[in-house]
């Protein structure tokens, strides 16, 4: 790590640490005064349906904030795993969404501990402030939900590296194979078609050597670095080596689907010159 990262992922761990603080005093003060809020409606004369829809959405806010709280703690965690797996550079979007959850999450608090303030609120107050506390929570854990999802596909990869090095090993040979017979089918179409109709594909092969090259140097970069005990920080760089030949493998394609075109392009013309004929006849 170098030393801007490692001021940058300082400077982020040390805030989030401070608001954590803020967000478990909260957690504190909501679960301590959970009864004053309906204590309060009762004296706003909250009763009948009216009282029981609003019961529930206080009941399902006071059930969000608890485990919110307890989400960015277990996501604290994983953002140090993070770090320490991937890097800071690889884990800085983590750390950036955790940021931003868990600023959602104290705006949440700060608007319970509004309503748990020593001053009367309106029905409608009381009713609006809930329903933002809800949709706050409901936001972070979409947030951090995200983050879990992909750093989980990125643990996914990192632990199959080995076998994605071999697919990619894998590849990288059929497409050498392949763009031979590329190059002989484009030296094939030369001898029966006009230049122009196959131009937009003739240099395919030699972009798809390219990026094999490319392909197979990540390959080589990558190796050293799979582990066999499953924890292997390589998944960008087997990555770009899978992209390389899947794009190579497109390069090709088209190359193919070109003759395929013009063989029943041709096929078609013919038949369509000897019906003319048989019609002229």
């Amino acid at each position: 790590m170098d030393v801007i990262s490692g001021i940058a992922i300082g400077s982020a761990t040390l805030i989030l640490l401070v608001a954590g603080v803020v967000v478990v005093g909260f957690v504190t003060l909501f679960r301590r005064r959970g009864g004053a809020l309906g204590g309060r409606r009762g004296r706003l004369g909250l009763t009948g349906s009216t009282s029981g829809s609003f019961a529930a959405i206080t009941r399902r806010a006071g059930a969000l904030l608890v485990r919110l709280d307890n989400a960015l703690r277990e996501s604290d965690d994983e953002l140090g795993f993070a770090i320490a797996q991937f890097g800071a550079d690889a884990a800085r979007p983590y750390a950036t969404a955790l940021a931003e959850a868990r600023a959602k999450v104290a705006e949440a608090f700060r608007l319970r501990q509004a309503l748990d303030d020593s001053v009367a609120d309106s029905e409608r107050e009381q009713r609006d402030w809930t329903l933002q506390i809800i949709a706050l929570c409901e936001q972070a854990d979409a947030v951090l939900a995200q983050q879990n999802e992909e750093y989980t596909l990125l643990r996914t990869r990192e632990v199959n590296a080995a076998s994605t090095l071999d697919d990619v090993r894998r590849r990288v040979a059929a497409l050498s194979t392949r763009i031979t017979s590329a190059n002989a089918m484009l030296e094939t179409l030369s001898k029966g078609y006009d230049a122009s109709t196959f131009a937009m594909v003739a240099a395919n092969p030699a972009q798809a050597e390219t990026l094999v090259a490319t392909a197979s140097q990540s390959a080589d970069a990558a190796a050293p670095g799979i582990s066999q005990a499953g924890v292997s920080a390589v998944s960008s760089t087997l990555q770009d080596a899978l992209q390389a030949v899947h794009r190579a493998d497109q390069l090709l394609d088209a190359v193919d689907r070109t003759a395929r075109d013009l063989a029943a392009a041709t096929a078609a013309a013919s038949a369509l010159r000897e019906k003319t004929k048989a019609d002229l006849v």
